[in-house]
């Protein structure tokens, strides 16, 4: 089950894969600002969902909400028949219910790890390892060898500018 979940005018379909969300929040609403996903819905709330059966108070984070979604759809539970009411605290506590993780005092970026380990722990340490692949050093200290770095240097290249 999809669910169409509105933020302003912009439509996101419900679930997808956590990393996919944040990528289309960060395109759509933070071009080039830093995402905060914990104060997300107090800029940003939701506005609708096209789904009787779900209601959501004003300042429910869809990241929340996603990963919630994605835990029920995980378990094969991804329908909705009668009318819920969500809100983040209510979130957190099916989230806990559900996984068996303590989720209920952390930030939404380390929930999201937690659930994302959970759900898929071979494809987040993967992800991990990408992640220190792509922040080591692999530059070559011999490319720089040439380049003389001193006072002198600095002082010529603020004479330059100031030009």
């Amino acid at each position: 089950m999809i669910l169409k979940v509105y933020i302003k005018r912009n439509l996101f379909h419900l679930p997808r894969k956590q990393n996919d969300l944040t990528e289309l929040i960060k395109e759509k609403f933070y071009k080039n600002k830093t995402l905060v996903k914990t104060a997300f819905q107090k800029l940003y709330s939701i506005t609708e969902i096209e789904n009787e059966n779900i209601v959501v108070e004003r300042n429910t984070n869809i990241f929340l909400l996603n990963l919630y979604l994605l835990v029920l759809q995980e378990k094969g539970e991804l329908a909705f028949t009668e009318k819920v009411e969500f809100n983040d605290k209510v979130l957190l506590q099916k989230i806990e219910e559900k996984t068996r993780l303590n989720v209920l005092n952390d930030s939404i970026e380390d929930i999201e790890e937690l659930v994302l380990n959970h759900l898929y722990p071979t494809e987040q340490k993967a992800t991990k390892k990408e992640r220190l692949l792509d922040t080591k050093d692999t530059s070559s200290r011999a490319t720089f060898d040439h380049i003389d770095f001193s006072i002198e240097w600095i002082k010529k290249a603020h004479n330059k500018l100031n030009e």
